[in-house]
C-alpha cells in the first residue's frame, strides 16, 4: 500500500476516532449532570450545548459581516498562488523521469508547430481544457 492510501486512511480513522471521542464526551457529560438533575434535563443541556457551539463554528466559517466581493477576491488570490507554479513543477519532474519521451514528445510539437501552427495550438488548448 502506498503512503498515500496510508494517508487517507490515517485521516478517515481519525475522524471516525474523533466521533467517537466526541460520543463518549457527551455520554459522560450527560452521566455527570444526571447527579443533579434527571435524564432527560441533563440529555437536552448536553445536546444544547453541542448545538451552540456548532452554530458559532458555522458562523465563524460563513462569516456573514465579509461581503462576497472580499471572499472571492481572496480565493482567487489563493487558488492563483497554489497554481502558479504547479506545471512547471510537473513538467520538470516529468522530463526527469521520462527524458526521451519529453524528448520525443518536444520534438513532435516542434515539427508539428513549423508544419501547421493552429492546429496545434487548438490541439493543445483543448488539451488544456480536458484537464482541467
Amino acid at each position: 500500500m502506498d503512503k498515500a492510501k496510508i494517508r487517507l486512511l490515517a485521516g478517515a480513522a481519525g475522524i471516525f476516532l474523533a466521533f467517537c471521542g466526541l460520543v463518549a464526551l457527551a455520554i459522560s457529560a450527560v452521566l455527570a449532570l444526571m447527579i443533579v438533575m434527571d435524564a432527560l434535563m441533563a440529555t437536552l443541556i448536553v445536546g444544547g450545548v453541542f448545538l451552540l457551539i456548532s452554530a458559532g463554528c458555522f458562523v465563524f466559517f460563513l462569516a456573514p459581516g465579509k461581503p462576497i466581493e472580499a471572499e472571492l477576491e481572496q480565493a482567487e488570490e489563493l487558488g492563483s498562488e497554489a497554481l502558479a507554479d504547479l506545471p512547471v513543477d510537473t513538467l520538470k519532474n516529468f522530463v526527469r523521469r521520462h527524458p526521451m519521451v519529453a524528448a520525443t514528445v518536444a520534438a513532435g510539437l516542434g515539427y508539428g508547430m513549423i508544419k501547421d501552427p493552429n492546429s496545434v495550438m487548438r490541439h493543445a488548448q483543448h488539451s488544456l481544457l480536458r484537464m482541467l
